[in-house]
């Protein structure tokens, strides 16, 4: 979630379908694309990025000691660049539920 957004803002369809997907995947929809990786990937781990305040800054996974996201393999230094936050740190996610229920309630069903 890029910084100083609010997950409480609902996405029109037309700002959904008019924003990059890049944007998309490491923004407000992160979540969404980490889905669709594990998918791809299920071997991997699903983590997310957190710092003091901010439990979930980034949904992202961990395919053989590496990070990725919508933009491919990554690092931390890198989201911590992205993100403009040097407090970000991995944090393994054991209850894929907990991610869903975090922002599938902040999304109405025609957003996703």
């Amino acid at each position: 979630m890029l910084r100083g957004r609010t997950f409480t803002t609902l996405w029109s369809a037309e700002n959904i379908y008019d924003t990059p997907p890049c944007e998309l995947g490491r923004g407000n929809f992160c979540f969404l694309v980490a889905e669709i990786l594990l998918e791809k990937f299920p071997d991997a781990r699903l983590c997310r990025l957190a710092s003091p305040g901010h439990d979930y800054a980034h949904i992202l996974i961990l395919v053989d000691d590496e990070y990725m996201d919508i933009k491919g393999r990554t690092t931390l230094a890198e989201m911590r660049f992205y993100f403009d936050d040097n407090f970000l740190k991995p944090m393994p996610v054991d209850d894929e539920k907990s991610v869903r229920d975090f922002f599938y309630s902040r999304h109405e069903a025609t957003e996703l």
